[in-house]
């Protein structure tokens, strides 16, 4: 995939691959698979390339995750679709049990304990007691200083999203952009950030604004076109003043 955006076109898909085998194979394939599409892996914000790298446990657990607590009984697949930003890994079933969005992480249930019991047996298996392989994902990308999975439940399916988007706040990030960039605008705020929600990215623009961070760069532009930059500090704006005075100091000479 090609884009950030949630609506995509099809000039910007580069293709499928499907996956089969046993369920040890299916992990690692997948894994190698999703590596190798992300090799050198880039997008660009401004003129500034963001190289995209996500931690290889936290992908590996979150893909084991999907493969072993799907629902068998319905007949679709585990899809992994990857955005330039973001990976997304929808696993077909609803949450087993009492597991919920909100108590994944402390609730256990086991969907599958014959497959679950039988690849945990085999040499170097590829997945670790119940519950420790969320975890495990949440440490990496926490330790990778990436934001925590995203996890969505839906009526036939639970997809999980690891997103390359940095912890520091929205508004930091910006700030941070507009030290060595002259301006920004919502949709480059967006592509700094991982962030897909022109909304969100709008209200962290807001307060920026109000707290007189930033100022739009021409007031008479529209909505579409609005870009905005750091404030200057007074000190700045006397130097600058100062030095466009027609009261200028002479230079001075040395023989």
């Amino acid at each position: 995939m090609q884009t950030i955006d949630k609506d995509y076109k099809r000039s910007q898909l580069e293709g499928t691959s499907v996956i089969n085998g046993p369920i040890e194979h299916l992990a690692n394939a997948c894994k190698e698979k999703i590596f190798e599409v992300m090799k050198d892996s880039t997008y660009s914000v401004g003129d500034k390339v963001v190289r995209v790298a996500y931690p290889a446990k936290a992908v590996h657990e979150i893909l084991v995750n999907a493969i072993l607590h799907r629902d068998y009984s319905l007949s679709s697949d585990v899809h992994v679709t990857i955005y330039d930003n973001r990976i997304s890994i929808k696993s077909p079933g609803k949450l087993p049990g009492n597991v919920t969005v909100d108590n994944i992480r402390e609730a256990h249930f086991n969907r599958n304990p014959n497959i679950v019991r039988m690849i945990h047996r085999l040499p170097n298996p590829i997945n670790h007691d119940l519950g420790e392989g969320l975890d495990t994902a949440f440490n990496e990308m926490r330790d990778a200083g990436l934001v925590p999975p995203e996890i969505a439940a839906m009526d036939d399916s639970v997809e999980v999203t690891l997103k390359h988007q940095r912890l520091a706040s929205y508004e930091d990030q910006i700030m941070e952009f507009l030290e060595t960039h002259d301006s920004i605008a919502n949709r480059e705020a967006r592509q700094l950030t991982g962030e897909g929600s022109e909304n969100k990215i709008k209200r962290s623009l807001q307060r920026l604004l109000k707290a007189k961070k930033i100022e739009p760069s021409d007031a008479e532009a529209s909505r579409f076109n609005r870009r905005y930059r750091k404030v200057r500090s007074e000190n700045s704006e006397n130097s600058e003043n100062s030095e466009n005075s027609d009261e200028q100091l002479p230079l001075i000479e040395s023989d």
